[in-house]
């Protein structure tokens, strides 16, 4: 697919990034106090360099109008951002839409009911009551359904579809990443001759594993053509470490899960390269409230369009839609120690 360019939603943000990439690389030398924070980060975060090679590479190669005119001095190899102190942010987060059952919706409304949770905070109820810890979760994705193939492959008459997540917490004060790709089987790198109307369901795999307040999950649905998605995996992964040392050194943990969204999408288009179409991307974030929410219902089933059964079950939904196609990909979260589900409630 001819690359669709256009100006990215966060021109400050994704100017920041190509900028931290640069430095990364040693094109450049740190021009600021904030730059050479930024470098630090990215060392400790351990952004893959020959990642971060690729992707400028792409960048570089993009027509000069085009990149002069949707992205202006951010085209400039030279770019440097404006500084500005961390003491004044200048963004704060928009809400997050999230698709989930009824089911997790009365569960949520009942734990906050009695105080289990509020605002996303862990509460006494919510311990383990041996050990007076909070449970550990972890989001499995299950599987994917296609509402609608994409109009843009004119080599096949199906997807070859293949999915990447990128899950992000805090640990220690320090942001810890894992990146996966899904179908994780080694021999079956993505899903073959994937129609309208059709499921893929499994291999269940993790996407995440731990304790936390909050975690956000990005998820980037590819149609590969001769790419490589593992390539794309390590590229992802350094896109959102990258991207976490840029904006949690500019702005406040409450409003950089909403940036990373923005600032990965804007990423994906402009740094990876075309050889695999990316759907789209999205980011859902998750509080230990609604972890417990989630962990603690039955899963539902995703029904398509004319209420068609499906087979994917799930605790919550991510839509990708570009390219002609809809894309509606199924996870779970599993709570340890284990708590019966309520319900099913109607």
């Amino acid at each position: 697919m001819r690359r669709r360019l256009r100006s990215p939603r966060d021109i400050d943000a994704f100017g920041r990034l190509v900028a931290a990439l640069r430095v990364h690389l040693e094109q450049r030398h740190p021009a600021n106090d904030a730059e050479r924070a930024i470098a630090e980060s990215m060392r400790a975060h351990e952004v893959p360099v020959d990642a971060a090679r690729r992707m400028l590479q792409t960048f570089d190669a993009m027509p000069r109008r085009a990149r002069l005119t949707l992205l202006g001095d951010v085209a400039d190899p030279g770019f440097v951002p404006a500084e500005r102190t961390p003491e004044r942010p200048e963004r704060t987060a928009q809400p997050v839409t999230l698709t989930v059952s009824s089911t997790v919706l009365a569960r949520l409304g009942r734990l906050i009911d009695t105080g289990a949770v509020a605002t996303g905070d862990v509460r006494e109820e919510m311990l383990d009551e041996q050990t007076d810890a909070p449970p550990v979760y972890t989001i499995n994705y299950r599987g994917l359904w296609c509402e609608d193939e994409t109009t843009w492959d004119w080599v096949s008459w199906a997807d070859e579809i293949y999915v990447i997540t990128s899950a992000v917490h805090v640990e220690g004060g320090a942001n810890v990443v894992r990146t996966e790709r899904h179908p994780v089987a080694e021999d079956d790198r993505w899903y073959e001759d994937v129609d309208s109307d059709e499921a893929r369901l499994g291999p269940v795999a993790a996407c995440w594993h731990g304790r936390a307040d909050t975690v956000s999950l990005t998820a980037v649905v590819m149609e590969h053509d001769m790419g490589d998605p593992d390539a794309y995996r390590e590229e992802i992964d350094a896109l959102v470490k990258a991207a976490l040392a840029v904006l949690a050194y500019f702005y406040p943990p409450a409003a950089l899960a909403q940036l990373l969204s923005s600032t990965i999408t804007d990423a994906v288009n402009w740094l990876l390269d075309t050889a695999d179409d990316p759907i789209e991307t999205q980011t859902v974030v998750h509080s230990s409230g609604m972890l417990e929410a989630l962990s603690t219902s039955y899963r539902a089933t995703y029904l398509g369009e004319g209420q068609r059964h499906t087979g994917l079950e799930y605790h919550f939904l991510t839509n990708h839609a570009g390219g002609g196609a809809r894309y509606v990909l199924g996870f779970e979260v599993l709570r340890d120690p284990e708590h019966l589900p309520e319900g099913p409630f109607l």
